[in-house]
């Protein structure tokens, strides 16, 4: 066997009051692993709190001091040892110690006289177990790594200040759910009196739904796709999206608006995303969809106008924010939130940065948030 094949090897403890048992449990399966022993609890306990604690433990439960129901019970009491499997090798063969093993915390329960198979096959099995949920741990902790950097990235890229620029502002909100998020929100200005805005959701979440975001604000901080109107800048980016994901199901939701403060007109493409809320002299309105959402159909999109008249504001925004569980009952739900938005954006002081806190106080309960919160403001200002 060379040094690399020996320290591949994983340690069994075999905690044993009567020698011969673990010389001769030692025996079965020495060949594969690396052997511990203890015959009194405490010094179990002393070598699992260890620094090289063992992969697995062999437990005999009729010890004097300390039995191996009680090193059990601390062994799985401490977080360090938590995960160590125990396998109770004894000469207690009633069901009712057996259940009261597992319920302790062991993962088997082996009965006195050794069968050697079943010793072998159990401890193997075990070990492999352990293996198994160890690569899916470091797999796991690398994935969670991969999210969190694309995370904040994904954060870097978003607008993080408001923005001024003559008579408009505009300032945005994003708090995802979880590592990596499917929504994008953005601004960009057209020139001496106008501002492109966007706000889009992606189906799903996670890495997935994080590239196809990233596809989104690719198309629209394409240099060339600028000075395009809406609906080819929306065109181009629903082919973009079909050409990509083909039809694997992913399709988004998005509003986009060109605002021109100098001819008092906001141009705008709502496909299939939640309306938006605008509200200037004349009244608060919805601003509903236009067309059908991208990257699902070949279709085309064509934008709409309407007016500003005075001071104005409009709030576009994902279905995260409102569609929050209140009280682990009912859903806070759109119509609430319509309503909500009706008083605060007739309020002159309102920032977007406290949407969600104002959801929160509305709801009159704890709420549960599992999808990510976007929204967008853009106003006039003196």
């Amino acid at each position: 066997m060379t040094s690399k094949e020996a320290s591949d090897k994983c340690t069994v403890l075999i905690v044993d009051d009567q020698p011969v048992n673990i010389h001769a449990l030692a025996k079965l399966i020495r060949d594969d692993y690396h052997i511990l022993a203890a015959t009194i609890g405490s010094k179990a306990l002393e070598i699992a709190f260890g620094d090289n604690a063992p992969d697995l433990i062999l437990l005999d439960i009729m010890m004097p001091e300390m039995d191996g129901y009680e090193v059990c019970r601390r062994l799985k009491a401490n977080p360090k040892t938590v995960d160590i499997p125990v396998i109770f090798v004894t000469g207690k063969t009633s069901m009712d110690d057996e259940a009261y093993g597992l319920k302790l915390g062991a993962v088997d329960y082996i009965s006195k006289p050794y069968q050697v198979p079943i010793i072998r096959a159990r401890v193997r099995n075990q070990i492999e177990l352990l293996q198994a949920r160890k690569t899916a741990q470091i797999a796991h902790k690398k994935l969670s790594l991969e999210l969190e950097a694309m995370d904040q990235l994904q954060q870097r890229i978003l607008p993080t200040r408001e923005f001024r620029f003559h008579s408009l502002s505009a300032q945005g909100i994003y708090i995802p759910s979880g590592l990596a998020s499917g929504d994008y929100f953005d601004f960009l200005p057209t020139g001496e009196n106008g501002l492109r805005c966007v706000v889009a959701d992606v189906s799903g979440h996670g890495a997935r739904a994080a590239f196809i975001m990233a596809i989104v604000r690719t198309v629209f901080h394409f240099v060339e796709t600028r000075t395009l109107s809406l609906s080819e800048l929306l065109n181009i980016l629903n082919r973009q999206l079909l050409e990509t994901l083909g039809d694997e199901g992913d399709f988004i939701t998005i509003f986009v608006a060109d605002i021109d403060v100098h001819k008092k007109r906001i141009e705008y493409i709502n496909a299939g995303h939640c309306p938006a809320f605008f509200i200037d002299d004349r009244g608060f309105i919805e601003v509903e969809a236009t067309g059908l959402l991208a990257g699902i159909f070949e279709t085309r999109f064509e934008s709409r106008f309407m007016d500003i008249q005075g001071k104005w504001k409009l709030l576009i925004y994902t279905d995260g924010i409102y569609e929050c569980t209140v009280n682990d009952e009912q859903i806070f739900g759109y119509e609430n939130f319509r309503d909500l938005c009706s008083e605060l954006l007739s309020d002159d002081g309102f920032q977007v940065t406290s949407l969600p806190a104002y959801v929160r106080k509305a709801a009159h309960g704890s709420i549960d948030v599992t999808d990510d919160q976007t929204a967008l403001l853009v106003k006039s200002v003196s």
